[in-house]
């Protein structure tokens, strides 16, 4: 069933982002195939069945990665193939968050520095999992861009075995069977000094973290939440 009111809709009657200096030009880009998604201006296509004869006339998606519309089949898809993945094991969840102050690096330098977050998170699960477990880790990650009030809020979550490969060959299961995986307080300050010093490493980036940048990188509590072990394979992916 369709929907009375898509996000096409809301764009359409509220034209003020194509003028706006706040969105990134990818950004515009992205909008303005949402408005054509599905539309007359993007072409048809005509779909037979040769079995009922019926016919039927369908306009053209405009397949952008961003679009709710028509990427709900590659959601499913995308789905599917991570239960496929899923291992018989206990599994945590693990959400790394950034500090607001920071957020208008992600704004300007969108790229690296969502680039710099999959890097310090993977780095952080995967140092403690050969300290605490002398093994390989593993993880699924997914990126929300938005909190629940939709502002910009950068933050990673994170599905993670409760174990580690050793050796390449055996499996070694973790004795926590608590609320989290790795002390949190712990990957919190493995998680900043990654990022931090990712960003200090950059070209583009260093030079902005200086004065009451930098130091708000350490004076405010980084969080990272540590979630209870999930239930199944199927909880797990949802």
């Amino acid at each position: 069933m369709q929907p009375k009111i898509e996000i096409a809709h809301i764009l359409n009657q509220q034209q003020f982002w194509r003028e706006s200096t706040q969105f990134l030009a990818r950004q515009k880009y992205d909008l303005h195939a949402m408005t054509l998604c599905r539309t007359a201006k993007l072409g048809r296509h005509i779909d037979h069945c040769e079995k009922c004869k019926e016919v039927r006339i369908s306009y053209n998606s405009c397949r952008n990665r961003n679009c709710p519309k028509c990427q709900a089949t590659y959601r499913e898809k995308w789905i599917l193939k991570r239960e496929e993945e899923v291992l018989d094991v206990p599994y945590f969840h693990t959400v790394f968050t950034v500090p607001h102050h920071l957020n208008f690096l992600f704004l300007k330098y969108p790229k690296e520095m969502y680039d710099l977050l999959f890097f310090a998170a993977w780095e952080t699960i995967k140092t403690f999992g050969r300290v605490s477990l002398q093994g390989e880790m593993g993880m699924i990650t997914v990126l929300h861009t938005w909190g629940q009030n939709l502002t910009l809020h950068p933050h990673l979550h994170c599905i993670i075995p409760g174990g580690a490969l050793c050796n390449g060959k055996h499996w070694k299961c973790s004795d926590k069977t608590g609320k989290y995986l790795f002390p949190a307080k712990g990957l919190a300050k493995m998680f900043r000094a990654k990022l931090i010093q990712g960003i200090r490493k950059n070209e583009l980036l260093r030079t902005i973290l200086e004065g009451e940048v930098a130091r708000n990188c350490f004076e405010k509590e980084w969080v990272v939440y540590a979630k209870r072990p999930f239930g199944g394979a199927k909880q797990i992916i949802q």
